[in-house]
């Protein structure tokens, strides 16, 4: 009688633990991370650690650079230009029949000015 008792209390101990290991990893899946660059931030949920080959990253990096060409607009400023630049070539995203066909890419002021084409996020999602 005493033995049953004593493995009903065991079992029990393991299915509470392992209720718990189950729910605090579930719980620690989903952490914030912040991109910023100058007076741009885009905040993104991500699962476990950044990993460049989901596309959380992706996206959240278009969103830095659709807010970029807003402040390249306002002060034509280059380091902003290098960036936008930079996320553009990162993913490799062709715009323009030249892009495509020859490897030629466009400059920044048409970048900045077909910017809700190129750096759409509903495309990335598609």
């Amino acid at each position: 009688m005493d033995e049953r008792k004593w493995t009903g209390i065991i079992i029990c101990i393991l299915i509470f633990l392992g209720l718990l290991i189950y729910c605090g990893s579930y719980w620690n899946k989903k952490r914030c991370h912040t991109l910023a660059y100058k007076d741009c931030k885009v905040r993104f949920h991500y699962y476990y650690n950044v990993d460049t080959m989901d596309m959380a990253y992706p996206i959240a990096n278009n969103k830095l650079a659709l807010c970029l060409c807003q402040a390249y607009l306002k002060t034509k400023d280059k380091d902003i230009s290098r960036r936008i630049m930079q996320i553009y070539r990162a993913y490799d995203v062709p715009f323009g029949i030249d892009s495509n066909k020859y490897g030629i890419h466009p400059g920044i002021d048409t970048i900045v000015k077909y910017r809700t084409k190129v750096f759409d996020t509903v495309i990335l999602l598609d």
